[in-house]
């Protein structure tokens, strides 16, 4: 579900099994009219990722779809992509076990939808870092590859950045090994860079960004703690 996106491209690609179905309203297939079939896994990569009420509520209807199949299917194998942003803004890394804590209304979004997938027998929640591609996702480090140069803030954000080929492997894993990945799991590099190391790293020292207000809801740090995934990966 939102295997059109970036990460479900990635995740297209790299994980060729003989029976698969992609939803996604790019492909003109509204979820939220119903999961059909008998799925042994749903991989639940879907979310409006703006900070808005509506969005939200987007986020919710899609939950609700899923639901609505589970309760049908309960058997099913749940792997759901959660974020970073369910976190509260803190220094040090976060594990899966820091109290969570959202500063936007995305992060609640994907704290809500963790809440619909914990009911589940059979789920996996990897709460995800900033997942970056080849200048082919979306967030400040394509942009930065795609000759961006705008930076919200003051450039000392830091972030912890994931390559949406790692995330697209640990799903697979996640399918493969089901009992293994139950539960909640963070998938992430555990360092943390700042966004002008991220401008700087791309562009060089020859060039300079362009600094615009702090948009609201921006958390000055976010790096998870990923020793229990290369437990996992093993």
């Amino acid at each position: 579900v939102g295997g059109a996106g970036f990460v479900g491209r990635y995740l297209w690609n790299k994980w060729p099994v003989p029976e698969r179905e992609v939803l996604d309203l790019t492909f003109g297939q509204d979820v939220r009219k119903g999961i059909q079939g008998r799925w042994d896994t749903v991989v639940f990569l879907s979310a409006d990722m703006a900070r808005t009420g509506k969005a939200k509520a987007y986020n919710i209807e899609m939950y609700d779809a899923l639901d609505e199949y589970m309760e049908e299917h309960p058997d099913t194998h749940v792997i759901y992509t959660s974020s970073a942003a369910v976190y509260g803004d803190r220094i040090e890394p976060q594990s899966e076990h820091s109290l969570v804590g959202p500063v936007n209304l995305y992060g609640q979004s994907k704290l809500i939808g963790e809440a619909y997938v914990q009911q589940y027998p059979k789920h996996t929640i990897l709460r995800l870092s900033n997942v970056i591609g080849r200048g082919d996702g979306h967030g400040v480090y394509d942009s930065f590859l795609n000759g961006g140069t705008t930076i919200f803030g003051d450039g000392m954000n830091v972030r912890d950045y994931v390559a949406a080929g790692t995330v697209a492997g640990v799903i697979q894993q996640a399918a493969k090994y089901p009992e293994r990945w139950q539960g909640i799991t963070n998938v992430s590099t555990g360092e943390g860079k700042t966004v002008l190391e991220i401008f700087k790293e791309i562009n060089g020292d020859g060039y300079e960004p362009v600094f615009e207000k702090k948009r609201p809801g921006d958390a000055r740090y976010y790096v998870l703690d990923n020793t229990k995934m290369k437990g996992l990966l093993r």
